[in-house]
């Protein structure tokens, strides 16, 4: 889709929703929070934000950009993202 170019946004698009996802992995390691759901809230923060504002500098600096190009990437690799994410963070509770 698109050749080079769909590759090149096909990637950013992964790794602004990869990235985030280490992170959330990694906050659940630190012992800095005072309980769950203070947990959970960090967690969606970073996720979210870190995403949204990955799209907006892209629809600031590239506004010819269009769903088919980067935003449906984007979100495919969202939904992803959060799915593994939760098996990950399932496992490490259960053992």
């Amino acid at each position: 889709m698109n050749g080079e170019v769909g590759v090149k946004w096909l990637s950013i698009a992964a790794i602004c929703c990869l990235i985030p996802g280490w992170l959330v992995v990694f906050l659940t390691t630190l012992s800095i929070f005072r309980n769950d759901i203070d947990k959970m809230l960090a967690q969606m923060t970073v996720r979210f934000t870190s995403v949204v504002a990955v799209v907006l500098l892209t629809k600031w600096l590239h506004p010819e950009l269009g769903i088919a190009e980067f935003y449906g990437w984007v979100m495919g690799f969202y939904c992803l993202a959060l799915i593994i994410e939760v098996r990950v963070l399932q496992s490490q509770f259960k053992g």
